[in-house]
């Protein structure tokens, strides 16, 4: 079981990055619906042990990836806009996602 599970999750996790990458979504938004995923996801296939070792180290490696990609821009061509600054900072593509 725990293969089958640590499989799931990795292909889960790199569909993840994909959806990042390649689509345009407010981050708060795109990180309550993963962390319902998730946690609804381990709730059903895991036990709580797992679920500690699991979501800590996917999350840590998540999130590292996340923003190495976001801060050094390795990737500035398909960079999704997450509107950051949308109070101090006037962006009408980010008022376009926001509000559709």
């Amino acid at each position: 079981p725990m293969i089958h599970i640590l499989c799931t999750y990795i292909i889960y996790f790199f569909l993840n990055i994909y959806i990042l990458l390649n689509t345009r979504i407010h981050l708060y938004i795109y990180i309550y619906i993963y962390l319902y995923i998730t946690i609804f996801y381990f709730f059903f296939t895991s036990t709580f042990f797992h679920i500690i070792i699991i979501y800590c180290c996917s999350q840590a490696l998540y999130f590292v990836i996340f923003f190495c990609l976001y801060c050094f821009g390795l990737n500035t061509k398909n960079r999704p806009d997450f509107c950051w600054n949308t109070v101090h900072h006037e962006n009408q593509q980010c008022k376009k996602y926001i509000l559709t």
